[in-house]
């Protein structure tokens, strides 16, 4: 130990560096290594997750978009006509409201509440902490998670206590553990159904999971399925539809969008961080051979026995390792508590300890291997021999040692490139045209209980900052509180989304029309609702402009205009077809959500504003209130992760790559003091010998560069091929990526080089 000590203490530069090396790149593929946990057991706590799937409707007309929304008869009939089914529920696909708990304490809030049969614990997992498991199957009843419990009952017992969510009364029956984050099924409050919906065949706004019986061929499932499906959809629609089943295991990239090749992504800067380290490692290691060789060989000449020696290097390896170890786990935390942790899913200790482990057993592993090569190389001389002679590494050590730093200039380059290409796909998808203006607007939810629409615009415009406000059924840019219309035309049958909106939605958006005219103030007393489309809505069911279709009554309405296509729900996602429309005097339910315009110089507490204003018009109101453009880059915030992830780590690279260049170049110019002597004595210029250590590192940075742009390209070109808006992929981004490379990698090897050349020649010459 005595001995290691001495060697750590000794040689300070290159144990900093190694150090320093280290401990970022098992800092970094801790964190990594957390994301991707997360990502592959997603929905593996589920224990039924082999057989569970979700419904979905294909139609031949969008090929693309797969519609996920169920009318309530139609899961009725697939339940009872397909024995092959062994468990099935339906989710509501939006119920955001407020709810009151009666009682003393006055409990009340805003919460996602999910209707459901009661065999959705059947086929999903909860895990119960108190009330009755199967309380569910009949209505009225709601089920909490503990997450709930926790916030509104500060450690009591929400088991028997009366809500009121919305006007829909019951009785807490259960508390179940709260659900994982990195699962399909995450909400906190369920309710049985009941009969909501249950004759309409018009309303489609459920999900539909289910189990196979064990004996069932899920391919023969969704043949038979579907010859069910063409009996119960209208034989003369010109729209052809198939269900197809989706297992749990492909909802998250088939339904949700996500991008399946991001794990990967991450599984490959996980390893190449830790390579890159390690790289350094050996690089540095064998670069001290020559140094160490001598003191190394006088031990073995007093005593010293050749096993000993050997085992004293590779514990002063592992010794740098386990320091390392100790000093990621310090950066870890200082992640943890800074605000890049939003970028990682879970770093909780508790679902990540394995990480830790793994990560510890694959750094002392490598860390031995990287501790034999020098081991055995610096014992393997005569000691006689040794103690003569002046040792420096062979061609064949150099040559290992620039392809070694060659492989760090090919990761560094094709990192910072990555990182420049993802962050511009971001950029560009948020920037991208909706075809709505989405500046200096807030987004208030306020439930579907807030009525009071009308006086709240007239208490808002007082204030000179506001300008406007407008009322949905939905939020722009999310799926939750669009609804799904089945309805018959002249054609047959059609269906559509249908987001419902307050009369001035077109001007307050500033949404285009092709023909006809917007919703006007005397619409919000009409007597059947109205529409108005969208214009690829017109083209895609070749609707006639005296169309006149079922609206939210049994009476038909009219079609009054028709709007530009724009993006209403995720920009990820092909722009799909719309029906816009307005209740009139009878509306189903009240608008949740407000969207306030204030203008460009409105002060910060123009939110306590809004705040005040809601709680003048209705005391009871609870409201949550963020800017339009924040609860966008939430929408996106998987891809805006991604963005962050990517130059987070290849600043890694790049650090890791650079403390590596800077510990070949400090030893390059060590081990060739006499030459650059000679070099000096014959004439050589300071500048030609900076440009003779700086040429040589820019060969190996131009053949790194070449082998790394077009992995680089075909890797990004899969990755966008998941958007169906995406960017070109530029020249300048890989020269932008050589140059930054050069430009560091040159500061280095002047700053080193210009300190060799300068040194009195002859004190070179008689030193070595």
């Amino acid at each position: 130990m005595r001995i290691i000590i001495q060697t750590l203490t000794r040689y300070k530069v290159s144990t900093i560096l190694n150090i320093v090396g280290l401990s970022i790149a098992f800092a970094a593929f801790i964190i990594l290594a957390m994301q991707i946990r997360y990502d592959f057991t997603y929905d593996k706590h589920q224990a039924k997750y082999e057989s569970i799937h979700q419904l979905t409707i294909a139609s031949d007309n969008d090929a693309k978009h797969m519609q996920t929304h169920f009318s309530r008869p139609l899961i009725e009939a697939i339940e009872q006509k397909l024995p092959e089914i062994d468990k099935i529920t339906i989710v509501g696909t939006f119920r955001r409201n407020r709810f009151n708990i009666s009682g003393d304490d006055n409990i009340s809030g805003i919460q996602d509440v999910k209707t459901c049969f009661g065999a959705i614990t059947d086929i999903f997992t909860f895990d119960f902490i108190e009330g009755d498991p199967k309380s569910l199957d009949s209505p009225g009843n709601f089920i909490v998670s503990e997450r709930f419990a926790k916030k509104y009952f500060k450690g009591e017992s929400p088991v028997g206590r009366h809500i009121n969510f919305s006007g829909d009364e019951g009785t807490i029956t259960a508390v179940f553990k709260t659900l994982p984050e990195n699962g399909t099924l995450s909400s906190d409050v369920f309710t049985n159904i009941g009969d909501e919906n249950i004759n309409s065949q018009r309303n489609w706004n459920y999900y539909v999971y289910f189990t196979i019986s064990p004996n069932s061929n899920r391919e023969d499932f969704d043949t038979k399925i579907n010859k069910l499906l063409s009996k119960l959809f209208d034989p003369k629609s010109d729209v052809k539809r198939s269900i197809v089943s989706v297992p749990l295991a492909d909802v998250r990239y088939e339904i949700s969008k996500e991008n399946p090749s991001l794990i990967y992504i991450m599984i490959a800067i996980a390893l190449l961080i830790i390579t890159l380290a390690f790289i350094n490692f050996v690089n540095f290691t064998i670069a001290m051979v020559p140094i160490k060789i001598k003191a190394i060989n006088l031990r073995k000449v007093v005593g010293a026995s050749q096993t000993q020696l050997r085992a004293n290097v590779i514990c002063e390896a592992l010794s740098l390792v386990i320091i390392s170890l100790a000093l990621s786990v310090v950066l870890v935390q200082m992640f943890k508590s800074s605000p890049f942790n939003s970028i990682v899913s879970n770093t909780a200790f508790g679902d990540n300890y394995v990480v830790y482990i793994i990560t510890a057993i694959v750094a002392v592993f490598a860390g031995f291997i990287a501790g034999l090569y020098p081991a055995f190389y610096s014992t393997s001389f005569q000691p006689a021999l040794v103690l003569k002679s002046s040792y420096a590494l062979g061609t064949k050590g150099t040559l290992m040692r620039k392809l070694l730093i060659g492989f760090q200039f090919f990761v560094a380059i094709s990192f910072i490139a990555g990182a420049i290409l993802i962050g511009q796909q971001h950029s560009y998808m948020l920037d991208k045209d909706r075809g709505y203006s989405k500046e200096n607007i807030i987004h208030v939810s306020h439930g579907g209980t807030f009525t009071k629409h009308n006086t709240l615009r007239e208490e808002l415009l007082q204030n000179n900052y506001i300008k406007d406000i407008t009322f949905t059924g939905f939020e722009l840019g999310k799926d939750g509180g669009i609804m799904t219309w089945t309805r018959d035309y002249s054609k047959g049958q059609y269906t559509i989304s249908v987001a419902p909106v307050a009369h001035n939605f077109f001007d307050f958006f500033d949404i285009d029309m092709i023909e006809g005219r917007k919703f006007n103030e005397n619409d919000e007393n009409c007597e059947d609702g109205l529409y108005i489309m969208s214009k690829l809505s017109m083209d895609k069911f070749e609707f006639q402009p005296t169309e006149l279709i079922t609206g939210h009554t049994n009476n038909k309405t009219e079609i009054v205009g028709v709007c530009e296509n724009i993006h209403l729900l995720s920009i990820k996602e092909q722009q799909s077809a719309f029906a816009f429309y307005i209740y009139g005097k009878e509306p189903w339910m009240s608008h949740p959500n407000a969207y306030i315009k204030i203008s460009e110089d409105a002060p910060d507490n123009v939110f306590e504003t809004i705040t005040e204003a809601y709680k003048k018009v209705d005391p009871t109101a609870i409201i949550q209130a963020n800017y339009f453009t924040e609860r966008d880059e939430f929408f996106y915030q998987e891809d805006n992760n991604t963005k962050k992830m990517m130059q987070g780590f290849s600043l890694v690279a790049i650090a890791i790559a650079l403390v590596g260049v800077f510990g070949l170049v400090a030893f390059d110019t060590r081990f060739r003091r006499k030459e650059i002597g000679i070099r000096r004595v014959h004439g050589a210029t300071i500048k030609q010998i900076i440009l003779m250590f700086g040429l040589s590192y820019i060969g190996i940075i131009i053949i790194s560069f070449a082998l790394s742009v077009p992995l680089v390209y075909y890797g990004i070109t899969i990755w966008l091929e998941s958007f169906p808006y995406k960017i070109e992929i530029a020249w300048w981004v890989f020269a932008l990526a050589l140059l930054l490379v050069v430009l560091l990698t040159l500061a280095i090897s002047i700053t080193q080089s210009y300190k060799a050349a300068n040194e009195n020649p002859v004190k070179s010459l008689k030193d070595n």
